[in-house]
């Protein structure tokens, strides 16, 4: 016997070493219920440890339960290493059961074990189990997945290039061990998987082998069978998953679209060939006829079949339904061809946005009237898939790392911002990240006595109570920018002109893009402009959380120094983001490991990788919503013919987030919105019982008012026991912003307050 490494290039004194010896009795043994990597030992009974533990009763993993099964497997020896460490390789098989056929297909992977082989007493899972999850907790020792190729040589070494520098490892030479193998399998288990002759059913596989050599011949040996495996692999790496993709993408190619079209594949290829322009290669093929008269026995199904069966039915009724909705209010929005090659029309954007949200559901039997999207918005389709996605499949080192790096991209973008020039800390919300954001300029002495900071009254408290600790910590003075009147600002310096509020000493300035209450859109940009003039040092804080899910924030243009968002308001997961300017950040971090450890002041422990999973999701909403409003480019020759289900047509192309995206998003959602405002403020003027909360210049679809007769909760209890959801309170405005508005009676109440009723663009004019 003697040992082979599948890269040529890796030469180990280890693996000479371990020619010498030769294991005569080594077993693997696994739990028959356990899932993953989880209860397998390695038993080698010349070695006195390893046969010690297997006979004690209360270390051996066989344990004294009667009802537990286990799998017994004689250790393949001597198995075959990838760079000194031992492997397996998943292949990808699919067995047609009315054709009683099978086919492997050429791309495949291998999974790496951590630690360099040895075979020793004891039993160390980083030297014997190659399973991705066993290994993927460790970044410096984990392979990753290992992309190899069934039908390339050694020879083939241009065919085996990838432009991204990933390596392929031929394995041609254990092809007819694992054809061997498959087709062993199949014909001892066609009789278990028929019963879709009928609609061309299949079954899809992923199989593990071990590689070994055997007197100088290839062989693979059967680890186990995953029926069917994961639809995305065990890592999420970019190679791994394109390559799986290719997979996938090759059998609906070879099998369901034809099936599909014209009712069968039509295959004819002998065992050994390759089907078409496919990565299929038959190895099973039945030609036996059948005999018409002899009677299949009856396989009772099991439970778990028969459930899952209802279970499909019930999903395909709901996907019809929601396909049925959706086709008539693209039909209904006339869309057309025109010679431009895009479709265009007049659509009804909020009519079709108010299909990508669950809670618009026509089988919602709620019917409720939303209108409290200052307070969280409904989270749209993209978004939940997106998160149950992540939950479903969690890898928190690769996946959950990866999700992280994504939805921070994605931000950017939805938040018009740019790598080269922001940084973005993610966190439960925009109060601790607000929170934060002032410790970490009392820590760093950025903010010392006598500096000022400056508050809008306007504010919401996020944006305030962290900024008063901070200067009562470091002695700071602080300065109030007011919408109306500045005497009402007691025992502080106040003014409604900003410029007046300017100093030399002016270190902090703490705005809102748009007040959760007013509305009213501040020109941020002017007003950067004017306090970078008078004060360079000074840094800029803006909340963004009331503007972002109504306008483009564009922050890149802004000039701000910190943005603050909470995704909950922004059709997105309970999470926050605070995007920061890489200079204000070396500011106050004069290091790199000072920013290091900054950092982690701003984000804390470990991320909810789920919700930045939703927040790529809400990325592709974006796109989707953007897509439905401007018309999506068509390729050449291609054209919505008459009986095309526009959907389909639709979905075929792929939508990339980008910020020209978002901006003709934005640019909708403003249309939308704005008929709402418009309406409901002339018809609440009418009425000169109320008294609308508002500003002078652009506003957000926010309406705040109170009524000088009727207590505040009696009006909101009044439209919910009319299906119409609207809230009322003080929403944690400053008492200063209170008195401001001549609002401190109604607000005196916790259940009285203001009313608010805020639209976002899935609100209909017919709501309003």
């Amino acid at each position: 016997h003697y040992f082979v490494d599948l890269d040529p290039e890796y030469n180990s004194e280890q693996t000479e070493k371990m020619q010498n010896y030769i294991p005569r009795n080594a077993w693997v043994v696994k739990d028959a219920n356990s899932n993953g990597y989880g209860g397998v030992w390695i038993m080698n009974m010349d070695l006195p440890l390893s046969h010690q533990v297997l006979l004690d009763e209360k270390k051996s993993p066989l344990g004294n339960n009667d009802n537990c099964r286990y799998v017994a497997q004689e250790y393949a020896w001597p198995p075959v290493l990838y760079q000194g460490r031992k492997c397996h390789v998943r292949v990808y098989a699919v067995v047609m059961s009315g054709e009683n056929r099978a086919y492997v297909h050429r791309k495949c992977f291998l999974h790496v074990a951590n630690k360099k082989f040895e075979m020793k007493d004891g039993f160390d899972p980083a030297v014997h189990i190659t399973n991705c999850c066993a290994n993927s907790h460790d970044p410096e020792a984990f392979a990753g997945e290992i992309l190899a190729d069934l039908h390339l040589t050694q020879g083939d070494i241009q065919e085996s290039k990838r432009d991204d520098g990933q390596k392929v490892i031929p394995l041609k030479e254990y092809y007819p061990s694992i054809a061997s193998s498959v087709q062993a399998l199949v014909k001892n288990a066609i009789p278990y998987v028929q019963g879709g002759e009928k609609n061309n059913g299949f079954e899809y596989l992923g199989l593990d082998f071990i590689l070994s050599q055997q007197h100088g011949e290839p062989a693979a040996y059967l680890l186990e069978v995953n029926c069917p495996p994961s639809q995305d692999t065990a890592t999420g790496l970019k190679h791994a998953e394109e390559l799986h993709d290719e997979v996938l993408k090759d059998l609906m190619d070879m099998w369901v679209i034809p099936c599909v079209k014209c009712g069968t594949a039509n295959l004819e290829a002998a065992v050994g060939e390759r089907e078409g322009p496919f990565g299929w290669y038959c190895v099973y093929k039945d030609c036996t006829p059948q005999d018409s008269t002899q009677s299949t026995p009856f396989i009772l199904p099991s439970k778990a079949a028969i459930v899952n069966k209802i279970r499909w039915s019930m999903f395909e009724r709901r996907m019809k339904k929601k396909d049925e909705a959706m086709t008539e209010i693209v039909l209904n929005s006339k869309l057309v061809l025109k010679e431009s090659g895009t479709i265009a029309g007049d659509v009804d954007v909020s009519t079709f946005a108010r299909t990508q949200f669950p809670y618009f559901s026509p089988e919602n039997e709620r019917k409720l009237i939303f209108l409290e999207n200052a307070g969280g918005s409904q989270v749209p389709t993209q978004v939940i898939n997106r998160m149950v996605e992540s939950i479903s499949n969690r890898h928190r080192s690769v996946i959950g790392q990866k999700s992280k790096e994504d939805a921070k991209r994605v931000t950017l973008t939805l938040l018009g911002g740019s790598e080269e020039k922001h940084k973005v800390f993610f966190g439960m919300n925009a109060s601790s990240l607000f929170e934060s954001l002032a410790r970490l300029y009392v820590s760093s002495g950025f903010l010392r006595r006598n500096h000022h900071i400056i508050l809008a009254s306007e504010n919401h408290s996020a944006n305030v109570e962290p900024w008063i600790d901070a200067a009562a910590r470091t002695g700071a003075k602080l300065r109030w920018w007011t919408v109306n009147d500045s005497s009402l600002a007691s025992n502080n310096v106040a003014s409604n002109d900003i410029q007046k509020l300017l100093s030399p000493d002016t270190r902090l300035v703490c705005l809102s893009h748009s007040s959760n209450v007013l509305g009213t859109v501040r020109d941020i940009r002017t007003i950067c402009n004017q306090i970078r003039e008078k004060c360079p040092h000074a840094h800029i804080i803006v909340d963004g959380v009331a503007a972002a899910p109504h306008i483009f924030p564009a922050i890149d243009h802004l000039g701000v120094d910190w943005y603050c968002v909470s995704f909950h308001k922004l059709f997105g997961p309970h999470i926050g983001a605070i995007v920061g300017r890489i200079c204000a950040l070396s500011n106050i971090c004069h290091t790199k490991g000072d920013q290091d450890r900054q950092s982690k002041v701003l984000e804390t422990g470990t991320l909810n990788y789920e919700a930045c999973s939703g927040i790529v999701g809400l990325g592709q909403y974006f796109a989707t919503l953007a897509s439905f409003a401007s018309g999506i480019p068509l390729k050449k020759n291609e054209e919505l013919l008459p009986g095309d289900n526009p959907i389909q047509f639709r979905e075929s192309f792929e939508l990339d987030i980008s910020i020209e995206i978002v901006m003709k998003a934005f640019e909708r959602i403003h249309e939308i919105e704005k008929k709402c405002l418009e309406y409901v403020k002339k018809s609440l003027s009418r009425n000169n019982q109320i008294q609308l909360i508002e500003d002078e210049g652009h506003s957000l679809p926010i309406i705040s008012f109170v009524h000088k007769k009727i207590p505040s909760n009696e009006i909101v209890d009044h439209c919910s026991r009319n299906h119409i959801i609207i809230r009322c309170g003080t929403f944690l405005t400053t008492e200063l912003f209170q008195r401001e508005l001549n609002l401190e009676e109604h607000c005196i109440k916790e259940d009285q307050g203001i009313i608010r009723a805020s639209f976002c663009h899935y609100n209909t004019l017919e709501e309003a």
